[in-house]
């Protein structure tokens, strides 16, 4: 089953990969953009702080894309965007042109922070569940040293834009070859596909009856899940801000939420060579700083998903570990 479902979820996963090398590409590349254009501070502001408003609507708009036309066509979809707007700002002729390929980049890059999980976390059998979601993360980070390293090894702030267009053409190809997520399938009404799926992600060390029962074991579980969601009464906005009980956890989980961004780590990357370069750092040894940053980012990012289901551990300590 593992040989099934590795390649699978890893190609699932490539997007959230895509995500990190755009911010590590961005990162080098944002220096000679600059000089290539001759953008004042605010422009290189807007530049770099435009995305972030625009991906927050499109990770509001992916769980409807991805239920409507499938977690697939969603993961297709976002990698085009992308692929597109990384395009257009390679080819760009002026700073509108490169400011509207971000834009455009945007809404790819927030529909990837909510699709690539939704499918790895619908296609992957219940025990190896949490680890195989935790993939996105992962894939994330390890784009970011990659990002800076082909800033590193490609001359021109073109060819750096380009070369994430292209990681977006290998990522499609492979992405159309993956089977769409049982629990969308079950929703669209097609049951012998969803069953395949699950079938093949099961352990082939098991004689073909166990593995027929096990499939459909796991197509049960799916539907009743489907009707439990179906018969439950949603909790209104009001209910959700304002029940006593509901109110703390809200509070704390929304301040979490805000803070994580606000501290300024995506910012860092993108800005580490332009800033790097106000203190007389070389580019190529600026980029050299991205690399290990982002590796050292990589680490810390391991390490929390191998520890954070050790009762040891659990989660608050990594996250009071990252704070400090």
């Amino acid at each position: 089953a593992y040989f099934y479902l590795c390649p699978v979820v890893v190609s699932g996963a490539l997007p959230s990969l895509i995500r990190g090398y755009d911010l590590g590409i961005v990162g080098a590349a944002l220096l000679p953009t600059k000089r290539h254009f001759d953008l004042s501070e605010v422009q290189v502001q807007l530049l770099v702080a435009m995305v972030m408003p625009i991906a927050a609507a499109g990770s509001l708009i992916a769980g409807s894309i991805a239920d409507r036309f499938g977690r697939k066509l969603g993961l297709l979809l976002a990698t085009v965007v992308i692929g597109v707007a990384l395009i257009t700002m390679g080819a760009a002729e002026s700073f509108d042109t490169l400011l509207a390929g971000r834009c455009i980049a945007g809404i790819g890059l927030g529909m990837t922070f909510v699709i690539p999980s939704m499918y790895c976390a619908e296609i992957s059998p219940r025990h190896v569940r949490g680890t195989i979601t935790m993939l996105n993360p992962v894939f994330t980070m390890a784009g970011l040293p990659l990002g800076f390293l082909g800033g590193l090894l490609l001359k021109s702030w073109r060819a750096a834009f380009f070369s994430v267009a292209v990681l977006c053409g290998l990522a499609i190809l492979l992405l159309m070859l993956i089977p769409d997520s049982p629990r969308w399938l079950m929703a669209q009404g097609r049951k012998a596909e969803a069953t395949s799926v699950l079938h093949n992600t099961v352990s082939t060390s098991a004689e073909e009856p166990a593995r027929e029962a096990i499939a459909a074991q796991r197509l049960a579980e799916i539907r009743k899940d489907m009707e439990m969601s179906k018969t439950q009464r949603v909790a209104t906005w009001s209910e959700l801000f304002y029940s006593s009980e509901n109110t703390e956890n809200l509070k704390t989980g929304l301040v979490f939420a805000a803070l994580c961004p606000l501290v300024g780590v995506e910012a860092v990357f993108l800005y580490i060579v332009y800033s790097l370069d106000i203190f007389g750092v070389s580019e190529k040894d600026a980029n050299i700083v991205g690399i290990v940053m982002g590796l050292l980012h990589l680490l810390g990012n391991v390490f929390t998903t191998s520890v954070i289901d050790n009762p040891k551990f659990g989660r608050r300590g990594p996250l009071l570990a990252g704070a400090l």
